[in-house]
């Protein structure tokens, strides 16, 4: 009881400044082309003003120690990223909006009632024509210039940020289907059914994973689940059509069967993928039809399960 005081009563000092030094954001194509960063203000239980903070893009802070801090990064998924990132970059600015045209510095402002000072990020559509952008290898390093009285807080005054993009259709999915095996003349000679089931073990559960703005890998095929290697390519098109193609290295030469597409559901819980595709094995042609029904995705460290934008409801 003799500390409650320092729980309910503010800091002698209030100060701003980026949460994270080095940071990974991702956008998903077709859902969003912006992310929102920001400082955050410690020291005050309830903040009763307005309080404006300065920010420039800093570009000395783009170099081999940064690019270290990232390999090395306390949270796992932000160093598993740059293990195959051998160095980092300035995003050219024409790839991206931060700043009034012809202003070489920004402001956020920590409003009263509030603790953060968000700061909005919209990438270019150019940024997603590079499948390498898959990857945070560019980064857009932003320093606190002035906070206009409000102390900055040491360690904290600056943040780069690596930023990626991810396929709409990434993530782990619930599977079921049906196969029917042909001899070479289309004689059924076996089939299978393999039901859907909430929740399923993981070892039937697929996991596409982006290889460009508009294209996943599938870690399966039929009713075989292969680990992390790619079985066959999903490329997502207009109005929710779906092309399926074979991969270098995959097990079998996946042909597209029939339509494929996605059921262009606004609500992550509720998106569906409806694939029709064939592949020979042991001299037979297996006739696959698919359900895929979302299950999960993890983005920048985050568990997305269902949608929580709420414009989307």
């Amino acid at each position: 009881m003799s500390c409650y005081d320092a729980y309910v009563q503010d800091f002698d000092v209030q100060a701003v400044g980026f949460a994270n030094p080095t940071d990974v954001r991702s956008i998903v194509v077709g859902e969003s082309n912006s992310f929102r960063t920001g400082v955050a203000l410690g020291g005050v239980i309830h903040n009763d003003t307005d309080r404006p903070v300065d920010f420039s893009v800093d570009y000395s802070l783009v170099n081999a120690e940064t690019y270290s801090k990232f390999k090395s990064h306390t949270f796992s998924y932000i160093s598993a990223l740059f293990r195959d990132v051998p160095s980092i970059e300035a995003l050219p600015a024409s790839m991206y909006s931060l700043l009034t045209p012809g202003k070489e510095g920004g402001r956020t402002v920590v409003k009263a009632g509030s603790h953060v000072g968000e700061i909005r990020i919209d990438l270019a559509p150019s940024f997603l024509e590079d499948n390498a952008n898959i990857f945070p290898h560019y980064v857009i390093p932003l320093r606190i210039s002035d906070a206009h009285g409000t102390q900055v807080m040491d360690g904290h005054e600056s943040s780069v940020i690596g930023v990626r993009f991810e396929c709409m259709l990434f993530g782990s999915w619930w599977h079921g289907g049906e196969m029917s095996i042909t001899d070479d003349g289309g004689n059924v000679l076996e089939k299978k059914t393999f039901y859907t089931e909430i929740p399923e073990p993981d070892t039937r559960v697929w996991t596409l994973t982006t290889v460009g703005a508009k294209r996943v890998s599938a870690n399966a095929v039929g009713d075989e689940l292969n680990g992390t290697k790619a079985q066959m390519s999903l490329t997502l098109g207009d109005n929710g059509q779906i092309s399926v193609s074979a991969v270098p290295g995959a097990d079998y030469v996946v042909e597209q069967d029939g339509e494929c597409r996605y059921n262009q559901a606004r609500l992550l819980q509720d998106r569906k993928l409806f694939l029709q595709y064939k592949y020979t094995k042991d001299g037979k042609v297996c006739h696959v039809k698919d359900t895929l029904t979302f299950r999960n995705r993890i983005r920048d460290g985050v568990n997305e399960w269902q949608d929580e934008n709420k414009e989307n409801y």
